[in-house]
């Protein structure tokens, strides 16, 4: 499991942690939502689940099992990459002019992209040309290898789970619009390493 935090310090074996978005929190084996400025303090190791990653009614076998699920990008194969865009849209099979909508994920040329502002489809405005209209994606479920972000097009959100590329750790961004790099400036907390 994947346990994130703001804030956790360990003294005594208590610890306490603060939440800093609206996802749910997983303690001594029970589903708690957070309200975005929670404070917990328990002995037992806190898990903390991005926003929209469980159902409102989620059990803790149904936690367990979304969290079992999550993979990163740098552990999957090629032919695994290639079976989970299968699953999504491809750009080629779109007819022109038809209308593509903001947050769609669409495939082109093996690669995932999300549509980051609605548009009809043209000809000349491919994902991998158009960085306006299009950001690269991973698949749902699997945390993506950090890139450096080339504007608020492509920025990681509070929230985001990246891993990165060099050693595989796994960084969580505290801020929306962040561009900075995981492990740099951390007296401003602008990432916290996963645990």
């Amino acid at each position: 499991m994947i346990q994130t935090a703001r804030a956790k310090i360990n003294i005594y074996g208590i610890v306490l942690f603060k939440s800093v978005n609206d996802g749910a929190r997983i303690v001594d084996g029970s589903i708690i939502q957070s309200d975005g400025n929670s404070t917990t303090i328990g002995k037992s190791p806190i898990t903390e689940v991005p926003s929209g990653t469980l159902p409102e009614d989620a059990t803790i076998e149904v936690a367990r099992s979304v969290l079992s699920g999550l993979v990163l990008e740098g552990d999957l194969t090629n032919d695994e990459i290639a079976a989970l865009l299968n699953v999504y849209p491809n750009w080629n099979d779109l007819q022109i002019g038809e209308w593509i909508n903001t947050d769609d994920m669409l495939v082109y040329s093996n690669a995932l992209y999300r549509v980051v502002q609605g548009h009809n489809k043209q000809v000349d405005w491919t994902p991998d040309e158009t960085p306006a209209l299009f950001t690269a994606a991973v698949p749902d479920n699997v945390i993506p290898v950090w890139v450096q972000p080339t504007g608020a097009h492509d920025a990681y959100n509070i929230g985001a789970l990246v891993q990165w590329p060099e050693d595989g750790t796994v960084w969580r961004s505290t801020i929306d619009a962040n561009t900075t790099e995981p492990g740099t400036l951390l007296p401003w907390g602008y990432w916290v390493e996963a645990e």
